[in-house]
């Protein structure tokens, strides 16, 4: 085993991991380089007798959007100095952890790192994807939306609202020319609260529809046993319906009711 003291080694690929490396760990060295267990102190093991991409997945077996992204800075830095060992790196790398590697993609990991930190620590919370956060993408300049990235860390929003109403809010921006005061989550708004009224920003027309069917389904007159509401999924929207059915002759009655109430309810028609 070589050991390799921590004071000699560079840091250019310290990528602040999101789960720190346990102290019980040896640090780990790869040709001069940390490479895992950057606050450590004393010696580190040496692999440079590995191929580093392959290294990295064993020392880490999954990276989120946000390590991705600064271990990609990293290595454009170690690459424009030169350092020829590193040359492949990245390539290899996207081999290993099956990432989709493009000049769009490495863009993005770049726009990730102009984000607030408080956001980028949701980021390594919630682990989005990036299908789910490729939205800012589209902003000439994501420090625009700071408040909005911000806001949606300090609300604690979960990863399906936060995906969700980030992409409804950039929309409204590049779409509609929303001014970013109202993207902006205001005072006493709760989480839910802000989403609804992103929504309606984005979807006025349908957002009116919504409220119309929702006014309709509460009056109509349907089995005691049945919940109703109105509910939309993505570009389809209908009647959501609601029942405990106990066995099969059970659930072959209860159908039975609520056809014969779906048929004498004009109102449903019209829905």
């Amino acid at each position: 085993m070589v050991l390799q003291d921590i004071n000699r080694l560079s840091r250019d690929m310290n990528f602040s991991p999101s789960t720190p490396w346990s102290p019980l760990l040896p640090a780990v060295a790869w040709r001069g380089t940390l490479v895992a267990g950057f606050e450590h102190e004393g010696m580190a093991v040496d692999h440079s007798d590995k191929e580093i991409a392959s290294l990295f997945k064993e020392l880490y077996c999954e990276l989120n959007l946000l390590e991705l992204a600064k271990i990609y800075r990293n290595w454009t830095l170690l690459v424009a100095h030169r350092k020829q060992e590193w040359l492949k790196f990245w390539p290899e790398l996207q081999r290993h952890y099956h990432f989709k590697d493009n000049e769009i993609f490495r863009s993005f990991l770049l726009t990730l790192l102009r984000t607030p930190l408080e956001f980028q620590e949701w980021i390594a919370v919630k682990k989005p994807s990036y299908k789910e956060l490729s939205i800012l993408s589209q902003l000439e300049d994501p420090c625009t939306f700071n408040k909005v990235l911000l806001q949606i860390s300090e609300l604690k929003l979960s990863r399906s609202e936060a995906t969700s109403l980030l992409e409804l809010a950039i929309e409204c921006f590049l779409i509609h020319d929303t001014p970013l005061e109202e993207l902006e989550a205001q005072i006493s708004e709760s989480k839910a609260q802000w989403l609804q009224r992103i929504k309606k920003l984005r979807f006025p027309n349908t957002s009116e529809i919504d409220t119309s069917k929702k006014e309709e389904i509460e009056k109509l007159s349907l089995p005691q046993f049945v919940q109703a509401r109105w509910t939309r999924i993505g570009d389809e929207a209908g009647i959501e319906l609601k029942f405990l059915a106990k066995n099969s002759k059970d659930l072959d009655s209860k159908l039975q009711a609520v056809k014969r109430s779906s048929e004498n309810i004009k109102a449903w028609q019209n829905l």
